[in-house]
């Protein structure tokens, strides 16, 4: 007999779970092809490959503020409803001076545009500059013939005179609400690429409301349902034009009200957000709001005061803590400020749960998604395999079993740093026929704790003789 030695590669399934780390985006632009996925990162130029629009501004936002490794599967969705030119407010000296938005104009972004005239004169001798919701000003000649093409918004406007001089101080001031999709054009937009790509979630960078916000509830359903935990960031409408602050928050209340799910997070607010290259444009926080949870542990609330700051924006003037606070109770992530402290923060991280629900914090619904690859990826391993009796009895090797599944989540979510669960308890019931109904463990996390809030109590003495 020859003899050797053989050796059996034995696999102990210690790696991580499949699930990628890069959100789904999915949002509109002035071009681009519908439904394509491509993937984009902080160095991506997003001009190149989307044009302007929603999609481009919210990503250059989540950028800003996710960490250098940040990325994204982005898709692009068919702009189906209509945006909004307002009619043009003019304040001129001279009556026969006019502007008239060009037919061929598209309403790609949010922005209210201000142009003022710094040089009297004729035609391509007046000189202006102009703004879009606080950016730098541009300056230039009135063009004589040819339309003024405001950069980046998809507006152009002609002028005319009747003989009349453009005089300085002449403004002329018009707001334009971006076109947008509809929740069909957003689910058409996602469909195939969540059938490729397992994402953490889901940001919708178009305003929506309590209409679509269901339809992405039950696709979360549907996806966590084929054991892909996932959840929906999306953001609501900015306040119409002439529309008071106290009118905007309290209609958002009242949408709020008949809609509740864990898996759907809706930021509401908006304020004048700095870019990259300085300029300023209106626009909501979401996505801000994306490019925390992108840095962010799992188990980190991104409402976290020394790691997330929020410099780059500057809120309205009549939006003020009262503001804040109801909307937050309205289940909104919405922003505040802190006497003492220059930034801007979120309040907190919200989900549209119900009140008394565990998951109304998205670092609790992150934590428990997370352990849920983890639990089900460790017992897939054991599925089908036989069990053996150990002195007569099975349940050694099914204490085994519930060991290996316990100490693997412990491995990748409490023995880590920073630990993302302080202890987690496998409990195996008695009696269970596991050949015929399967085998049953109750799972317990026990969390991080995070501070909402501190008291400070205090009192004074004085020396007595």
């Amino acid at each position: 007999m020859n003899g050797d030695v053989t050796v059996i590669k034995n696999d102990n399934n210690s790696g991580t779970p499949a699930g990628g780390s890069f959100p789904l985006v999915v949002g509109t632009s002035s071009f681009g092809e519908v439904g394509k996925v491509v993937i984009v990162g902080p160095d991506t130029n997003l001009a190149d490959k989307f044009g302007i629009g929603n999609l481009v501004d919210k990503l250059g936002d989540m950028f800003s503020h996710a960490g250098s490794n940040a990325g994204a599967y982005v898709v692009r969705a068919e702009s189906n409803l209509p945006g909004t030119i307002s009619p043009i407010t003019k304040t001129v000296k001279n009556s026969g001076i006019d502007v008239i938005v060009t037919e061929d104009s598209e309403a790609l972004v949010n922005c209210d545009i201000v142009l003022t005239i710094t040089k009297d004169g004729d035609p391509n001798i007046a000189e202006y500059k102009y703004s879009v919701n606080g950016g730098d000003p541009y300056s230039g000649l009135i063009p004589l013939d040819d339309a003024l093409v405001i950069e980046n918004t998809g507006i152009k406007l002609q002028f005319s005179t009747d003989g009349a001089k453009f005089t300085v101080g002449d403004s002329f001031t018009l707001n334009v609400v971006a076109k947008t999709a509809n929740n069909q054009s957003i689910m058409n937009a996602m469909s195939s690429a969540l059938e490729v790509y397992d994402v953490p979630f889901v940001f919708i960078t178009e305003p929506t409301d309590s209409v679509e916000w269901p339809a992405f509830d039950l696709k979360a359903k549907e996806l966590f349902n084929k054991h892909r935990p996932t959840f929906f960031l999306c953001s609501t409408r900015m306040p119409d034009d002439n529309e008071t602050l106290d009118d905007w928050v309290a209609d958002l209340v009242k949408d709020s009200k008949d809609f509740a799910s864990d898996n759907v997070a809706v930021c509401a607010g908006f304020g004048e957000i700095m870019d990259k290259s300085g300029k300023k444009k209106k626009r909501d926080i979401s996505g801000i709001v994306a490019g925390f949870i992108m840095a962010s542990d799992v188990n980190q609330s991104i409402a976290e005061v020394n790691k997330f700051p929020i410099s780059a924006i500057s809120l309205p003037e009549e939006f003020n803590s009262a503001h804040s606070t109801t909307l937050e109770d309205a289940k909104y992530i919405t922003v505040k400020t802190y006497a003492g402290l220059s930034s801007r923060y979120i309040v907190e991280g919200r989900t549209m749960a119900e009140p008394t629900s565990d998951y109304k914090v998205l670092e609790t619904l992150r934590t428990v998604y997370q352990a849920i690859r983890l639990a089900r990826a460790k017992a897939l391993t054991f599925v089908k395999s036989r069990v053996f009796p150990v002195d007569g009895s099975i349940k050694p090797s099914l204490e085994a079993i519930k060991a290996e599944i316990t100490q693997y989540i412990k491995n990748n979510m409490v023995h880590c740093v920073p630990a993302m669960l302080t202890n987690v308890t496998l409990v195996l019931p008695e009696g269970q026929d596991i050949n015929n109904q399967g085998l049953v463990f109750y799972m317990h996390l026990e969390g991080v704790p995070i501070i909402r809030q501190i008291k400070i109590y205090m009192d004074i003495t004085y020396p007595s003789t």
